[in-house]
């Protein structure tokens, strides 16, 4: 089967309310994403940034394609958010992106520091 990596950074990190929903995923690393910003809407999420500076911590984990149907549903996606593919020294990482046309929720509080704490 398969394998994706995934970099999750709010409900799906570990310890979290919706981390089992990546079964018996195996976690990988602690990262940072730079080029990304934060925001906080009672759940989080990360947009794409213009600023390299901008960056975003979380946790990279090793799923199968079950795993990533299953996550594609509790996102939303592609209306909620949108799972995109990022490029890095590795190959690359699933995230999922709050889309362009939900531009309102910039409204919301930004997650300076790239990590969310709740």
């Amino acid at each position: 089967m398969e394998t994706y990596r995934l970099f999750v950074y709010g409900t799906l990190k570990k310890g979290k309310g919706l981390n089992g929903i990546l079964g018996k995923s195996e976690f990988f690393s602690d990262d940072w994403l730079k080029g990304f910003k934060m925001y906080d809407a009672g759940v989080p999420f990360v947009v794409q940034s213009n600023n390299p500076n901008d960056k975003v911590y979380g946790q990279i984990f090793l799923i199968n394609s079950s795993i990533l149907t299953d996550v594609d549903e509790i996102e939303g996606h592609p209306y909620g958010y949108t799972r995109t593919w990022i490029p890095d020294q590795l190959g690359g990482v699933w995230i999922y992106l709050q889309s362009v046309r939900w531009g309102s929720l910039l409204n919301n509080r930004e997650i300076k520091s790239g990590i969310w704490e709740n």
